[in-house]
């Protein structure tokens, strides 16, 4: 919230939707009582279509069961020349390869659907999206993960 109000995006009118209900308190808090909480693919029929000018999804789009089916929906929810902010999660990162290398406790639990940056960029292009940025969000490896990377490499 603060980092959207700093950035001019955040309104006093702004609505939220969660699939978790151990959140929806807090987003009453942030969104002044304007909360829909249910399952990701009833999210239409909670709003009007082409009603919003900026919608930021918080989870990345390919943990979702249907990541372009939620990508469809969310354009249609969307004002035109509205901004829409996805995140996509890298799933052919050092924790794929450890999974893969027998080190499962490192692995990412929550299965994401591999997509590529580049078939996400197609993909929204083929939905009518012509402004599309992309910015990387790199993390630090932690000291567990990166002692099973090394002890991998050593024993190559």
């Amino acid at each position: 919230r603060n980092r959207l109000r700093k950035s001019g995006v955040f309104k006093s009118n702004a609505t939220a939707y969660t699939t978790n209900a151990k959140y929806y308190q807090d987003l009453l808090f942030v969104t002044e009582g304007n909360v829909k909480c249910d399952r990701i693919e009833f999210i239409h029929e909670h709003f009007v279509m082409n009603g919003f000018d900026y919608i930021v999804i918080g989870e990345p789009v390919n943990t979702y069961s249907e990541p372009i089916k939620l990508i469809q929906k969310i354009i249609e929810l969307a004002k035109p020349g509205a901004q829409i902010l996805f995140k996509l999660r890298n799933v052919a990162d050092v924790r794929m390869f450890l999974k893969t290398a027998g080190a499962n406790q490192l692995a990412d639990q929550d299965m994401p659907i591999y997509i590529s940056p580049e078939d996400f960029i197609n993909c929204l292009r083929a939905m009518g999206v012509n402004n599309i940025d992309i910015k990387p969000e790199y993390h630090n490896i932690d000291d567990g993960t990166l002692s099973e990377l090394n002890k991998i490499v050593k024993n190559i």
